[in-house]
């Protein structure tokens, strides 16, 4: 499987009652989604309502709309709810649980993603069961409580000439904190593709900046 050059990623307050985003999303050419809810920001948004039970449900109210515009769809975390929903796969983090028991409960046609900051934690994981990673944080980001040492431009060529020299050829996505102007020398160093989020949400999702983003990931570098 050939995967998208951009991927998005659900914001911690995104609106789960009205899915125009999404359409939004999948009429301007982005072709996956992943549903991103971690319990603590649903708890602060939702104090009342049972967690897992109402991740399901969204996911299973996105997965018509992206079937509709054939985008993928993978969820972050709750690899057990992939029993409930057929979903494209699952992204997983070095805490969660181990990509390869994950891999055997759901074959080998998912898409089963893993979150690195370093090539040390990238090699950690069992690299046969990943079929690409998500690496960052580029810069300062504001989605994620947990923040990993930044790794900035330089820290990607490293990796990728690391990964290189190691055979290792999973494809590759930076996220955190990415701008806009950041995407192409990205795509130059030799990142498959791009994750993000506020980037977009930010901009309430605004059909002009879906294409502008959409545009620039669709852009080849020229490799020397």
């Amino acid at each position: 499987m050939i995967l998208p050059t951009l991927q998005y990623i659900t914001h911690p307050q995104e609106d789960f009652t009205n899915f125009s985003w999404l359409h939004r999303l999948g009429e301007n050419g982005v072709k996956w989604v992943q549903l991103r809810i971690k319990e603590s920001d649903f708890e602060k948004r939702f104090p009342k309502e049972h967690y897992k039970a109402r991740f399901l449900e969204i996911a299973e109210q996105m997965k018509v709309i992206c079937d509709h515009f054939n985008m993928i769809l993978t969820l972050n975390d709750h690899a057990e709810l992939l029993t409930f929903i057929d979903v494209s796969g699952i992204h997983v983090g070095m805490e969660d649980e181990n990509p390869a028991k994950i891999r055997e409960k759901i074959g080998t046609e998912k898409i089963v993603g893993a979150t690195a900051n370093s090539f040390e934690e990238l090699t950690s994981y069992p690299i046969d069961s990943i079929t690409y990673f998500g690496v960052g944080p580029l810069r300062l980001t504001k989605t994620k409580e947990k923040l990993k040492p930044i790794l900035g431009f330089e820290g990607y060529v490293s990796l990728v000439s690391a990964l290189k020299e190691k055979g290792i050829s999973q494809p590759i996505y930076a996220i955190g904190g990415i701008k806009e102007a950041d995407i192409s020398e990205l795509l130059s160093i030799g990142i498959h593709g791009i994750a993000l989020s506020g980037l977009l949400f930010d901009h309430q999702h605004s059909t002009e900046k879906i294409k502008e983003i959409v545009a620039l990931c669709a852009t080849q570098p020229i490799k020397e």
